[in-house]
Order: C-alpha cells, then structure tokens, then sequence
C-alpha cells in the first residue's frame, strides 16, 4: 500500500496555511469533518496534514478525536508578534543609525538557541558585510553572537549550546576557546556591548548592543559592520551611539531603562 503524503507545490502550501489560519480564529478543538469542510479537501488528504502537524508538534488530538493547536503553536505566533513589533519599533532607529555612521546596520530577533537577523541597512560603499535575513551568525564568532550570550545563556548551559571545543576558526583570530569566550561574556555584561575584531571576516569589525523587553529579558540586539581600519582610533564614540539605539528601542519596546537592566546583569559576575 502506497504511503499518503502532503501535497507539493503551491496549494499544498496554500493548505497549510489555510489549516494554520483556522485553529488561529477558532479557540475550541475541531473535528476532522469540520477541519475537511472547510480546508474544501479530501478527507483522506486531510487527515494526512493533520498527522503532520501533530508530528511537528503543531497541533494536538484531543480524546474524543478532535484537534486542537499546542503549546508550540502559540509559541510560534508569540514570536511573530514579537519579530512585528520588533520591526516596527526599531526601523527609524536603524535609519537613524546608518546616517550618522554610514556603516552597515543591522537588527536581530532572538529564538532559543540562537540570534537572527531581520532587517537592516548596508553601507554605501566599501567593504560590505552582507548577512541575508533570516540568517544567523555563530554564537562564538559575531557581535550579536556575544551578545546572545551574555544576556540570554547561562553559562552552565555554554557547552550543551556550542558544542565541544575548539570552536570552529573562521579567521586567525576566531575565539575557539571556551575561557576565552566567557572572558569576552563576563566583558560584554559590564560594558553592555560586544565587539568582535576580525572573528568571521578578515579586515572587518562588529560591535552589538542588546534590546531588552519586560522583565529584563533579551528580545533582540542591534549591530554595525565596519572595516577595521575605519575605527582605528577607538570605538568609545560609536559604542555610545549603538548603546544609546538600543536604548531608545528598549523603551519602545516596554522594557524600561536599559542603563539599570545591563547594570543588573553586571552584578551577576560580582
């Protein structure tokens, strides 16, 4: 007997959405009959699509038969919300911020395991530090990586999210030691920013500050990548610029004085 499998293409696609946009309007479990009614699709096919969903951990069958979304999938709306107001809060802050340095600037979102890129501005010319949305940059070899780090790892859980050492060398001057990083960690937590000199790209620097929510938790980060040789004098004067983004965006975002949370998270290390 051939094995049923989701539809390809774009009304497979379509479909899912469809299924996802269903259980996002309708709070109580549905049944199967309802869910093929409406989805306007076989019931076998339908059936399919909803074992891969409850696979993926998308959904959830109830003990009369019936299905409802799961935890993962609330979860997965939270984080689109969160990503929205994310944008909306930051994007005339990156504006802002590419016209007085010129630099390319870039915002990330955070997920469990990792920071990811969602928007941002590129230099006009000169070396051009190119990072596609939706991408990630290693923990261990980036600025946000760092600031991923120091503000929403505990230190405990390092090797579990890294690996074994040595980490992997992008450049000479990669940080592949585990003391090492957690010195550049202790350093990003007094400070309240992170810089990365040449660690994934020769002849280039990235320096991060965080973005803080309710509470004190780490709801994303934003970055400037320059050419080294740009800031060959210091970075004192753009850190205060970065910081002070971040800062503004913080308070957007609800997530109070940014000064006090990355003072408190400071005294950890005490």
């Amino acid at each position: 007997m051939r094995e049923r499998t989701i539809e390809a293409g774009p009304r497979g696609v379509s479909r899912v959405l469809r299924l996802l946009e269903l259980f996002a309007t309708d709070s109580k479990p549905l049944r199967l009959a309802d869910i093929q009614r409406e989805l306007d699709m076989p019931v076998s096919s339908c059936h399919v699509l909803l074992q891969e969903m409850i696979r993926l951990g998308y959904l959830q069958a109830t003990q009369d038969r019936r299905y409802e979304k799961s935890v993962q999938m609330i979860v997965l709306g939270s984080r689109i919300r969160s990503a929205s107001d994310l944008h909306a809060a930051s994007r005339d802050v990156l504006e802002r911020l590419h016209a007085e340095t010129e630099d390319t600037v870039h915002l990330a979102t955070v997920s469990e395991r990792e920071i990811i890129y969602v928007d941002g501005i590129e230099a006009a010319s000169g070396i051009i530090s190119r990072v596609p949305f939706g991408s990630s940059r290693p923990l261990h070899a980036s600025s946000p990586g760092y600031v991923f780090l120091a503000y929403a790892v505990d230190p405990a859980n390092l090797d579990n999210l890294l690996g074994p050492e040595p980490y992997k060398a992008y450049t000479p001057y990669t940080v592949t030691d585990r003391d090492k990083l957690l010195t550049i960690v202790r350093e990003v937590r007094r400070q309240g920013y992170g810089i990365a000199l040449q660690a994934q790209n020769s002849g280039m620097f990235g320096l991060c500050a965080p973005i803080f929510r309710a509470g004190g938790k780490l709801g994303g980060a934003l970055s400037i990548s320059a050419p080294l040789d740009k800031y060959s004098g210091g970075y004192v004067q753009l850190a205060s610029l970065v910081t002070r983004s971040a800062a503004e965006v913080t308070r957007r975002l609800g997530g109070g004085e940014w000064r006090d949370i990355v003072a408190g998270f400071a005294l950890l290390d005490r």
